[in-house]
């Protein structure tokens, strides 16, 4: 019996024994794909300060002219990079006139969206060429106020249904400029004085916007941006309740409505779901306030669609799950109880199979057990567990009946253990395999080209190994003996070309052998910067990491993660993924990411001699590398770490 995540019509053992050729994906193992970043999108919360929520956005024109004493107060620009100061004032003087003669220009009426979040304002142009500009609350000298429009005292309309359009204006020291020319780059903070004004087209805030700012901006000049004030004010809008008057007809829920997050990598959408008779979860995000329409996603909970689920922790808290469908998406949803996760996957369970009249009383386990077992008798495929105990026995037993690949099987237990693609911080891992990336040739039986599955990364070398160990010693008898140790004490170095280590850091929680993870958000990003900059961008403040810290050679990563005292990092599954290895590799987006000091283009990653600079190559090298008999025989060790 084939299992639903094993290869559909290629099996492992026809891997080994077919040539070099580009792989056919797996059509089975869809739903547990990497998702693809979204895609003709410019505003997103990954353009916000790393935290910062988006409350609600409206249709305005803006338009602003520079303040009479900005030449007395404006400051120069500053860019993502420092500039080296001129020698002559005189000079100075003029590049920053000439500069800001560009930067200051008055918009004249602009047309957009207005996204107020819950530390900046945020203006995106419907002119995809114009930069989205960001206002914090912080630099503004004067906060949003309503004005008086001038045509409400001329109006000689005699129709009174006539709304004068709401007019806000406020002053600013700066603004950030994002996505120039709609292209993808580190963002330009200017700080110039300007007085700006925002007119809303279509509708009014239902609530007052000038208090609300008011108030979210007391919260970040206070050093208050904390949850409990935020969700103080933002109680109305985030405890509203599912609005049933938009569900399909014949439809009803057999949930109520349940807040909840949709997580995705930096990011949390929040809102709230339910689970209606038509075997459909719907979902409704919580940005709106007043009588406007929310937005609406529903996904099928039918048998032919949806096909596993998986419970999964939301940082401590065991209150997520995770839902898979059949054409290769999934959501990861987070809760704010256990019990609210616990109803909506029993819900789910039954509406799968069939049941639609829940009457008035609660959903327990035993029905859900019930309705699984006359689910399976009208043959409908009742969805998998991905975290219960059956599914890695069968998924043990299929790899060991070599039905099952040594890709699928690493997947199976990355899921199984409670990793997904939406939590950079539980992201699947998988180990480097080959250690051979100087040769212009490869041979796949012969055993030195492969790591030691035996060892983790931090124990591979045996020097570095020594090192960690002799500060292991020292954190030891430093304690003296104990777990909690707290002082600083200088370490031998003996790399001189490590200098990190050479003093641990006070107030030592434990002792340690290594001192970092082998698979961390930053290890994520850092992999993933070339497909996904926005989310670099947003944890480096609106820059790209230092061009001789990116990965840009895969000899030089191999190199550090064997090496370097601060890495002992894997690799993740997209470098085994014939549909993914091209997006991590090449610089499609021609982003500009610098120069390392030896004035090298940071672009595409360098690759081995062997793959001749192909990222496919190099791909489906790594891929039979993975399948070969070698590794099956040595994987069991590394898992077994």
């Amino acid at each position: 019996m084939t299992p639903w995540f094993s290869a559909s019509t290629t099996t492992a053992q026809q891997l080994k024994q077919t040539s070099i050729k580009p792989l056919t994906v797996h059509e089975s193992i869809h739903h547990l794909n990497p998702p693809k970043p979204v895609k003709n999108v410019r505003f997103s919360s990954l353009l916000l300060e790393y935290g910062e929520l988006i409350v609600q956005d409206w249709a305005v024109a803006l338009s602003s002219v520079p303040l009479l004493k900005q030449s007395a107060t404006r400051q120069s620009v500053r860019n993502s990079t420092k500039h080296k100061q001129q020698p002559s004032r005189r000079k100075k003087s003029k590049s920053f006139q000439q500069q800001q003669k560009e930067k200051t220009t008055s918009l004249q009426m602009m047309q957009g969206r207005l996204h107020l979040c819950t530390q900046s304002l945020v203006f995106e142009p419907l002119d995809v060429m114009r930069p989205i500009l960001r206002f914090p609350f912080a630099k503004m000298p004067l906060l949003p106020h309503e004005v008086t429009s001038p045509s409400s005292t001329n109006n000689d309309n005699d129709d009174e249904s006539y709304e004068i359009p709401l007019t806000i204006r406020f002053e600013s020291m700066r603004h950030v400029r994002i996505k120039e020319n709609n292209v993808i780059g580190p963002f330009e903070i200017v700080d110039v004085s300007e007085k700006y004004t925002l007119t809303f087209l279509h509708s009014s805030p239902q609530t007052s916007f000038c208090q609300l700012c008011q108030k979210l901006a007391d919260l970040v000049v206070n050093s208050r941006n904390n949850e409990s004030f935020l969700e103080a004010i933002l109680k109305p809008m985030y405890h509203r309740p599912f609005r049933v008057s938009n569900l399909m007809p014949l439809d009803h829920p057999v949930t109520p409505s349940l807040p909840v997050q949709i997580i995705s990598p930096l990011q949390k959408q929040r809102g709230c779901c339910l689970i209606t008779s038509t075997q459909r979860l719907y979902y409704q995000v919580a940005n709106y306030f007043g009588n406007q329409s929310p937005i609406q996603k529903s996904w099928s909970l039918a048998p032919l669609n949806w096909v596993a689920y998986a419970r999964r922790y939301e940082g401590l808290r065991d209150t997520a799950v995770e839902w898979y469908w059949k054409d290769g998406t999934s959501i990861l949803l987070s809760f704010e109880s256990t019990s609210d996760r616990e109803k909506a996957i029993q819900a789910a369970i039954m509406v799968h199979g069939g049941k639609n009249n829940f009457g008035n009383h609660d959903i327990n386990s035993e029905e859900t057990t019930s309705y699984k077992q006359k689910s399976k008798k009208n043959n409908i495929a009742p969805p998998r567990c991905l975290t219960n105990p059956d599914f890695m026995q069968e998924a043990l037993q299929e790899w060991q009946a070599d039905r099952l690949s040594n890709y699928d099987y690493l997947m199976a237990c990355n899921v199984a253990a409670g990793r997904t693609f939406h939590d950079w911080s539980r992201y699947p891992v998988f180990p480097w395999v080959l250690k051979d990336y100087t040769s212009d040739k490869l041979d796949f039986n012969d055993p030195m080209i492969y790591r030691d599955f035996s060892k983790a990364m931090g124990a591979l070398n045996e020097e570095r190994l020594a090192y960690f160990e002799a500060r292991l010693s020292q954190l030891s008898s430093v304690g003296g003996g104990n777990d909690d140790v707290s002082t600083t004490q200088p370490i031998s170095n003996s790399n001189n070309n490590d200098d990190s280590c050479a003093y641990e850091d006070a107030s030592i929680s434990m002792r340690f052998l290594y001192g970092t993870h082998y698979s961390a958000p930053g290890y994520i990003l850092y992999y993933l910067v070339r497909c996904r900059p926005e989310h670099m961008l947003c944890l480096q403040n609106g820059k790209f990491d230092t061009p001789d810290r990116m990965f840009h050679s895969m000899q030089h990563c191999w190199n550090c993660a064997l090496t370097n005292h601060a890495d002992v990092k894997e690799l993740i599954p997209e470098f085994y993924r014939q549909d993914s290895i091209v997006d991590v590799l090449w610089n499609a987006q021609s982003l500009q990411l610098g120069a390392t000091q030896l004035g090298e283009r940071v672009h595409h990653v360098d690759l081995p001699p062997w793959a001749n600079q192909s990222p496919r190559k190099f791909g489906r090298y790594l891929r039979k590398a993975l399948e070969s008999d070698i590794v099956s025989a040595r994987l069991p060790q590394g898992i077994d770490l």
